[in-house]
């Protein structure tokens, strides 16, 4: 049997540092503003190890992106309605702070960029389809898509659009006003 080799924690270091800064990088300087020397230079790593890993700025976004936090996964103990509040508090969290940042300047890289629209779309339907999910298996007789529009696009307009984001508290509230109609 072939034990799998562990990755030196000095590259996995550097990736996490070159990770950091892409997002930094686009949060500050927009997709078009982006270039390896600015990334290699914010995660002070030098431009032979970025070249290391990736050819150029799409690479390093789409990787880092693909290596951002994840959706919670579903617990046994979890009741379906647990699982929409559970979701709806990571959406919190996620765009609170520097993710909601994050969020404007891929959605206007998503704009000019084809790879990265479509990993923008691919990672959003994910992450709506299970919100959907858990709505439907939470609140068998409401429109699923709709409650879960409901749901994301108040946590986003908050946060985005009036800049008063709610706290992950508020996610059991706004579940209730949601589902409970």
């Amino acid at each position: 049997m072939r034990v799998p080799k562990r990755e030196d924690a000095r590259i996995v270091e550097s990736r996490r540092r070159v990770h950091a800064a892409a997002l930094a990088e686009l949060v500050e300087v927009g997709y078009a503003g982006m270039t390896i020397d600015g990334i290699a230079a914010r995660a002070d790593v030098a431009r032979s190890t970025v070249y290391r890993h990736w050819s150029n700025v799409r690479d390093i976004v789409v990787s880092a992106l693909q290596a951002r936090s994840e959706q919670p996964l579903p617990r046994a103990d979890q009741t379906p309605r647990e699982r929409v509040v559970a979701l709806v508090g990571h959406l919190i969290d996620a765009l609170n702070g520097p993710g909601g940042s994050l969020a404007v300047a891929l959605a206007a890289a998503a704009e000019t960029d084809p790879v990265l629209r479509q990993l923008h779309r691919e990672d959003n339907s994910r992450r709506f389809t299970a919100l959907v999910n858990a709505v439907s298996d939470a609140a068998p007789t409401v429109d699923a898509a709709l409650a879960a529009s409901a749901l994301a696009g108040a946590v986003a307009y908050r946060r985005l659009i009036l800049a008063e984001p709610l706290d992950t508290a508020d996610a059991e509230a706004l579940t209730s006003v949601v589902l409970d109609h």
